[in-house]
Protein backbone atom coordinates (compact mmCIF):
# COMPACT_ATOMS: atom_id res chain seq x y z
CA UNK A 1 0.00 0.00 0.00
CA UNK A 2 2.73 2.42 0.85
CA UNK A 3 4.22 1.41 -2.72
CA UNK A 4 1.03 2.51 -4.26
CA UNK A 5 1.36 5.73 -2.95
CA UNK A 6 5.14 6.34 -3.35
CA UNK A 7 4.82 5.10 -7.05
CA UNK A 8 1.72 7.40 -7.47
CA UNK A 9 -0.50 4.48 -8.51
CA UNK A 10 -4.18 4.02 -7.81
CA UNK A 11 -4.52 2.30 -5.07
CA UNK A 12 -7.32 0.40 -5.34
CA UNK A 13 -6.64 -0.39 -8.61
CA UNK A 14 -3.36 -2.13 -7.08
CA UNK A 15 -5.55 -4.09 -4.71
CA UNK A 16 -7.26 -5.71 -7.79
CA UNK A 17 -3.96 -6.42 -9.46
CA UNK A 18 -3.26 -8.33 -6.32
CA UNK A 19 -6.64 -9.90 -5.84
CA UNK A 20 -7.75 -10.64 -9.21
CA UNK A 21 -4.09 -11.74 -10.52
CA UNK A 22 -4.11 -8.64 -13.98
CA UNK A 23 -1.67 -6.84 -14.87
CA UNK A 24 -2.28 -3.28 -12.93
CA UNK A 25 -2.98 -1.61 -16.11
CA UNK A 26 -6.07 -3.78 -16.56
CA UNK A 27 -7.30 -2.51 -12.82
CA UNK A 28 -7.66 0.88 -13.97
CA UNK A 29 -10.77 3.31 -14.32
CA UNK A 30 -9.64 4.67 -17.90
CA UNK A 31 -7.06 3.26 -20.01
CA UNK A 32 -3.49 4.78 -19.38
CA UNK A 33 -2.20 7.73 -21.51
CA UNK A 34 -0.62 6.35 -24.57
CA UNK A 35 -2.75 3.27 -24.86
CA UNK A 36 -3.53 2.29 -28.57
CA UNK A 37 -7.49 0.92 -28.43
CA UNK A 38 -10.38 0.78 -31.08
CA UNK A 39 -12.58 3.17 -30.55
CA UNK A 40 -16.69 3.41 -32.40
CA UNK A 41 -14.40 1.62 -35.30
CA UNK A 42 -11.71 3.40 -34.94
CA UNK A 43 -7.54 2.79 -33.26
CA UNK A 44 -6.98 5.74 -31.09
CA UNK A 45 -4.57 7.04 -28.58
CA UNK A 46 -6.14 7.57 -25.31
CA UNK A 47 -5.38 10.41 -23.59
CA UNK A 48 -5.43 11.34 -19.66
CA UNK A 49 -8.40 9.80 -18.97
CA UNK A 50 -10.36 10.10 -22.12
CA UNK A 51 -11.49 6.50 -22.66
CA UNK A 52 -13.55 4.33 -19.79
CA UNK A 53 -11.91 0.74 -19.35
CA UNK A 54 -15.06 -0.92 -18.30
CA UNK A 55 -13.41 -4.35 -17.22
CA UNK A 56 -11.08 -2.11 -15.26
CA UNK A 57 -13.45 -0.27 -13.56
CA UNK A 58 -15.76 -3.08 -13.03
CA UNK A 59 -12.30 -4.76 -10.89
CA UNK A 60 -11.54 -1.64 -9.35
CA UNK A 61 -14.89 -0.88 -7.85
CA UNK A 62 -14.78 -4.76 -6.12
CA UNK A 63 -11.32 -3.84 -4.91
CA UNK A 64 -13.07 -0.88 -3.46
CA UNK A 65 -15.86 -2.43 -2.21
CA UNK A 66 -13.92 -5.25 -0.55
CA UNK A 67 -11.25 -2.61 1.25
CA UNK A 68 -14.27 -0.83 2.58
CA UNK A 69 -16.37 -3.48 3.64
CA UNK A 70 -13.57 -5.29 5.50
CA UNK A 71 -12.82 -1.89 7.40
CA UNK A 72 -16.58 -1.80 8.03
CA UNK A 73 -16.15 -5.48 9.73
CA UNK A 74 -18.33 -7.14 6.67
CA UNK A 75 -17.90 -10.99 6.82
CA UNK A 76 -17.21 -12.91 3.27
CA UNK A 77 -20.96 -12.76 2.78
CA UNK A 78 -22.22 -9.93 3.25
CA UNK A 79 -18.93 -8.78 0.65
CA UNK A 80 -20.06 -11.59 -1.72
CA UNK A 81 -23.27 -9.85 -1.76
CA UNK A 82 -22.17 -6.21 -2.63
CA UNK A 83 -20.02 -7.16 -5.33
CA UNK A 84 -22.17 -10.01 -6.98
CA UNK A 85 -19.82 -13.52 -5.84
CA UNK A 86 -20.59 -16.30 -3.82
CA UNK A 87 -19.40 -16.57 -0.18
CA UNK A 88 -16.67 -18.59 -1.32
CA UNK A 89 -15.73 -16.69 -3.99
CA UNK A 90 -15.88 -13.64 -1.82
CA UNK A 91 -13.52 -15.13 0.68
CA UNK A 92 -11.26 -16.45 -1.93
CA UNK A 93 -10.86 -12.72 -2.66
CA UNK A 94 -10.31 -11.61 0.67
CA UNK A 95 -8.12 -14.19 1.35
CA UNK A 96 -5.51 -13.07 -1.72
CA UNK A 97 -5.89 -9.75 -0.63
CA UNK A 98 -4.90 -10.27 3.30
CA UNK A 99 -2.27 -12.29 1.61
CA UNK A 100 -0.76 -9.72 -0.57
CA UNK A 101 -1.65 -7.01 2.39
CA UNK A 102 -0.39 -8.65 5.63
CA UNK A 103 -0.47 -5.53 8.03
CA UNK A 104 -4.38 -4.92 7.15
CA UNK A 105 -5.19 -7.90 9.08
CA UNK A 106 -2.34 -7.33 11.76
CA UNK A 107 -4.03 -3.84 12.29
CA UNK A 108 -8.10 -5.04 12.27
CA UNK A 109 -6.51 -7.41 15.09
CA UNK A 110 -4.79 -5.08 17.22
CA UNK A 111 -7.29 -2.57 16.96
CA UNK A 112 -10.10 -5.23 18.59
CA UNK A 113 -7.81 -6.18 21.11
CA UNK A 114 -6.55 -2.37 22.25
CA UNK A 115 -10.23 -1.58 22.43
CA UNK A 116 -11.13 -5.13 24.31
CA UNK A 117 -8.45 -3.60 26.92
CA UNK A 118 -9.03 -0.86 27.25
CA UNK A 119 -12.75 0.31 26.02
CA UNK A 120 -12.05 3.09 23.44
CA UNK A 121 -10.09 3.32 19.98
CA UNK A 122 -7.91 6.19 19.01
CA UNK A 123 -7.39 7.76 15.54
CA UNK A 124 -4.29 8.84 13.72
CA UNK A 125 -4.88 12.09 15.84
CA UNK A 126 -5.45 10.56 19.04
CA UNK A 127 -9.50 11.20 19.61
CA UNK A 128 -11.07 8.29 21.42
CA UNK A 129 -14.73 6.50 20.14
CA UNK A 130 -15.64 4.80 23.56
CA UNK A 131 -17.32 1.66 22.92
CA UNK A 132 -17.69 -0.18 26.45
CA UNK A 133 -19.72 -2.57 24.59
CA UNK A 134 -16.63 -4.79 23.60
CA UNK A 135 -15.76 -5.40 26.65
CA UNK A 136 -18.97 -6.97 27.77
CA UNK A 137 -18.95 -10.98 28.65
CA UNK A 138 -20.68 -12.98 25.86
CA UNK A 139 -23.89 -13.54 28.10
CA UNK A 140 -25.47 -11.74 30.70
CA UNK A 141 -27.21 -14.04 33.47
CA UNK A 142 -29.10 -12.10 36.21
CA UNK A 143 -32.33 -12.55 38.15
CA UNK A 144 -36.01 -11.50 37.07
CA UNK A 145 -37.30 -8.45 38.55
CA UNK A 146 -39.97 -10.31 40.10
CA UNK A 147 -40.11 -12.74 43.80
CA UNK A 148 -41.41 -15.98 42.01
CA UNK A 149 -39.23 -18.84 41.04
CA UNK A 150 -40.95 -22.03 40.02
CA UNK A 151 -44.20 -20.67 41.56
CA UNK A 152 -42.33 -20.51 45.06
CA UNK A 153 -41.39 -17.93 46.96
CA UNK A 154 -37.96 -17.19 46.76
CA UNK A 155 -36.53 -15.33 50.39
CA UNK A 156 -32.88 -14.22 48.70
CA UNK A 157 -34.52 -12.32 45.90
CA UNK A 158 -33.68 -8.55 47.06
CA UNK A 159 -30.86 -9.65 49.35
CA UNK A 160 -27.75 -8.74 49.63
CA UNK A 161 -26.36 -12.59 50.60
CA UNK A 162 -27.77 -14.20 47.97
CA UNK A 163 -25.48 -17.61 48.13
CA UNK A 164 -28.08 -20.37 47.34
CA UNK A 165 -29.25 -18.15 44.11
CA UNK A 166 -25.73 -17.42 42.97
CA UNK A 167 -24.65 -20.73 42.69
CA UNK A 168 -27.87 -21.39 40.15
CA UNK A 169 -26.72 -18.57 37.98
CA UNK A 170 -23.60 -20.22 37.86
CA UNK A 171 -24.74 -23.56 36.81
CA UNK A 172 -25.99 -21.51 34.17
CA UNK A 173 -22.58 -19.91 33.05
CA UNK A 174 -21.14 -23.49 33.43
CA UNK A 175 -24.17 -25.06 31.29
CA UNK A 176 -23.68 -22.29 28.34
CA UNK A 177 -20.02 -22.15 28.53
CA UNK A 178 -20.23 -25.49 26.46
CA UNK A 179 -23.32 -24.59 24.15
CA UNK A 180 -22.62 -26.25 20.58
CA UNK A 181 -25.66 -25.10 18.71
CA UNK A 182 -28.36 -22.41 19.16
CA UNK A 183 -31.05 -25.28 19.94
CA UNK A 184 -29.42 -26.15 22.81
CA UNK A 185 -28.85 -22.24 23.89
CA UNK A 186 -32.74 -21.75 23.60
CA UNK A 187 -33.28 -24.80 25.25
CA UNK A 188 -31.07 -23.45 28.48
CA UNK A 189 -32.55 -20.04 28.02
CA UNK A 190 -36.19 -21.33 28.62
CA UNK A 191 -34.87 -23.15 31.73
CA UNK A 192 -33.65 -20.42 33.03
CA UNK A 193 -36.37 -17.81 32.23
CA UNK A 194 -38.63 -20.55 34.23
CA UNK A 195 -36.05 -20.58 37.21
CA UNK A 196 -36.79 -16.46 37.52
CA UNK A 197 -33.03 -16.08 35.24
CA UNK A 198 -32.87 -13.97 32.45
CA UNK A 199 -30.21 -14.80 30.01
CA UNK A 200 -29.21 -12.24 27.22
CA UNK A 201 -26.50 -13.02 24.17
CA UNK A 202 -24.34 -9.93 24.10
CA UNK A 203 -22.93 -11.38 21.16
CA UNK A 204 -24.35 -8.86 18.48
CA UNK A 205 -23.61 -5.80 20.72
CA UNK A 206 -20.10 -7.43 20.48
CA UNK A 207 -19.75 -7.97 17.21
CA UNK A 208 -21.22 -4.48 16.43
CA UNK A 209 -18.57 -2.66 18.70
CA UNK A 210 -15.58 -4.61 16.85
CA UNK A 211 -17.36 -3.39 13.88
CA UNK A 212 -17.12 0.43 14.81
CA UNK A 213 -13.63 0.31 16.46
CA UNK A 214 -12.26 -1.18 13.11
CA UNK A 215 -14.39 1.94 11.28
CA UNK A 216 -13.46 4.48 14.00
CA UNK A 217 -10.02 4.52 13.09
CA UNK A 218 -10.60 4.61 9.18
CA UNK A 219 -12.75 7.06 9.26
CA UNK A 220 -12.07 8.92 12.15
CA UNK A 221 -8.92 9.63 10.97
CA UNK A 222 -10.14 10.57 7.60
CA UNK A 223 -12.38 13.50 9.80
CA UNK A 224 -9.23 14.01 11.68
CA UNK A 225 -7.19 15.14 8.39
CA UNK A 226 -10.40 16.85 6.48
CA UNK A 227 -10.68 18.92 9.97
CA UNK A 228 -6.74 19.38 10.32
CA UNK A 229 -6.95 20.99 6.57
CA UNK A 230 -10.14 23.13 7.02
CA UNK A 231 -8.25 24.74 9.80
CA UNK A 232 -4.88 24.94 7.70
CA UNK A 233 -7.19 26.61 4.56
CA UNK A 234 -9.16 29.27 6.54
CA UNK A 235 -5.88 30.51 8.48
CA UNK A 236 -4.29 30.60 4.73
CA UNK A 237 -3.18 34.61 4.22
CA UNK A 238 -2.31 33.42 0.46
CA UNK A 239 -5.76 32.31 -0.27
CA UNK A 240 -7.39 35.35 1.67
CA UNK A 241 -5.26 38.19 -0.75
CA UNK A 242 -6.63 36.27 -3.78
CA UNK A 243 -10.24 36.39 -2.63
CA UNK A 244 -10.83 32.82 -1.80
CA UNK A 245 -13.42 31.66 0.68
CA UNK A 246 -14.19 28.45 2.20
CA UNK A 247 -17.66 27.23 1.75
CA UNK A 248 -17.58 23.81 2.97
CA UNK A 249 -16.98 19.83 2.90
CA UNK A 250 -18.19 17.11 1.53
CA UNK A 251 -16.82 14.11 2.66
CA UNK A 252 -13.09 14.05 1.42
CA UNK A 253 -13.20 17.23 -0.70
CA UNK A 254 -12.99 20.99 0.65
CA UNK A 255 -15.13 23.53 -1.65
CA UNK A 256 -13.85 27.14 -1.99
CA UNK A 257 -14.86 29.63 -4.19
CA UNK A 258 -12.39 32.29 -5.56
CA UNK A 259 -12.47 35.05 -8.26
CA UNK A 260 -12.27 33.42 -12.17
CA UNK A 261 -9.17 35.41 -12.33
CA UNK A 262 -7.49 33.89 -9.46
CA UNK A 263 -9.07 30.13 -9.27
CA UNK A 264 -6.07 27.94 -10.68
CA UNK A 265 -3.46 29.86 -8.26
CA UNK A 266 -6.53 29.15 -5.62
CA UNK A 267 -6.62 25.78 -6.24
CA UNK A 268 -2.90 25.01 -6.15
CA UNK A 269 -2.68 27.08 -2.68
CA UNK A 270 -6.09 24.54 -1.70
CA UNK A 271 -3.79 21.24 -2.37
CA UNK A 272 -0.95 22.32 -1.31
CA UNK A 273 -2.63 23.13 2.35
CA UNK A 274 -4.69 19.65 1.96
CA UNK A 275 -1.41 18.09 2.03
CA UNK A 276 0.46 19.86 4.22
CA UNK A 277 -1.69 19.65 6.85
CA UNK A 278 -1.30 15.82 6.83
CA UNK A 279 2.14 15.65 7.31
CA UNK A 280 2.26 15.74 10.82
CA UNK A 281 -0.37 12.30 11.23
CA UNK A 282 0.68 10.59 8.31
CA UNK A 283 4.03 11.31 7.60
CA UNK A 284 5.17 8.32 5.30
CA UNK A 285 2.27 8.96 3.06
CA UNK A 286 2.50 11.57 0.28
CA UNK A 287 -0.96 12.88 0.12
CA UNK A 288 -2.94 12.80 -3.07
CA UNK A 289 -5.11 15.61 -3.76
CA UNK A 290 -6.88 15.75 -7.38
CA UNK A 291 -8.52 19.96 -8.00
CA UNK A 292 -10.84 21.02 -10.42
CA UNK A 293 -12.44 24.18 -11.46
CA UNK A 294 -15.66 24.38 -11.97
CA UNK A 295 -18.78 27.12 -12.28
CA UNK A 296 -20.49 24.95 -9.57
CA UNK A 297 -19.55 21.83 -7.82
CA UNK A 298 -20.36 18.64 -9.23
CA UNK A 299 -21.65 20.54 -12.44
CA UNK A 300 -19.16 18.50 -14.50
CA UNK A 301 -20.94 15.16 -13.71
CA UNK A 302 -24.44 16.23 -13.05
CA UNK A 303 -24.01 17.07 -16.67
CA UNK A 304 -22.66 13.74 -18.14
CA UNK A 305 -25.19 12.01 -15.80
CA UNK A 306 -28.09 13.67 -17.66
CA UNK A 307 -26.39 12.88 -21.46
CA UNK A 308 -26.57 9.52 -20.60
CA UNK A 309 -29.85 9.08 -19.41
CA UNK A 310 -31.54 11.03 -22.20
CA UNK A 311 -29.51 8.36 -24.69
CA UNK A 312 -30.72 5.64 -22.74
CA UNK A 313 -34.48 6.83 -23.36
CA UNK A 314 -33.90 7.54 -26.47
CA UNK A 315 -32.82 3.75 -27.42
CA UNK A 316 -36.05 2.91 -25.35
CA UNK A 317 -38.74 4.98 -26.94
CA UNK A 318 -36.75 6.34 -30.23
CA UNK A 319 -38.46 9.99 -30.38
CA UNK A 320 -35.52 12.70 -30.13
CA UNK A 321 -38.33 15.39 -29.20
CA UNK A 322 -40.49 13.30 -26.70
CA UNK A 323 -36.98 12.36 -24.96
CA UNK A 324 -35.77 15.96 -24.52
CA UNK A 325 -39.04 16.32 -23.10
CA UNK A 326 -38.87 13.99 -20.84
CA UNK A 327 -35.01 14.47 -19.41
CA UNK A 328 -36.51 18.46 -19.13
CA UNK A 329 -39.31 17.20 -17.08
CA UNK A 330 -37.27 15.36 -14.89
CA UNK A 331 -34.54 17.65 -14.12
CA UNK A 332 -36.34 20.57 -13.47
CA UNK A 333 -34.61 22.43 -10.72
CA UNK A 334 -32.62 23.32 -13.65
CA UNK A 335 -33.61 25.69 -16.19
CA UNK A 336 -34.68 23.90 -20.10
CA UNK A 337 -31.72 25.41 -22.16
CA UNK A 338 -29.43 23.79 -19.04
CA UNK A 339 -30.92 20.53 -19.63
CA UNK A 340 -30.88 21.16 -23.12
CA UNK A 341 -27.14 21.89 -23.35
CA UNK A 342 -26.28 18.84 -21.10
CA UNK A 343 -27.98 16.69 -23.33
CA UNK A 344 -26.20 17.99 -26.58
CA UNK A 345 -22.60 18.94 -25.77
CA UNK A 346 -22.16 16.43 -22.15
CA UNK A 347 -21.68 20.11 -20.65
CA UNK A 348 -23.61 22.27 -17.94
CA UNK A 349 -23.08 26.27 -17.63
CA UNK A 350 -24.52 28.25 -14.70
CA UNK A 351 -25.90 31.55 -15.27
CA UNK A 352 -26.38 34.33 -13.07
Amino acid sequence: MLNAYLNKQDLYSVIASQSFNVPYEDCLEFYPEGTEIVFEGQKVICGYKTHLNTEGKNRRTQAKSILLGLLYGRGAASVGEQIGKSREEAQEIIDKFFKAFPKVKKWIDESIEFCRKNGYVEDVGGRRRRLPDIQLPQYTIRYINKNMVNGDFNPFIGCDDRTTSDKLIKEYEDKLANIKSRKQYEAIKAEAYGNGIEIINNGGFIAQAERQCVNAGVQGGAATLTKSALIMIYNDERLKQLGAKLINCVHDEILIEAPVENSELAAQYLCEDMINSAKKYVPVVPMSVDAYNVDAWYMDEYASIIQKDYKKLLEKINNESEAETQIINKYCELLPEQVKEAIHTGELHITY
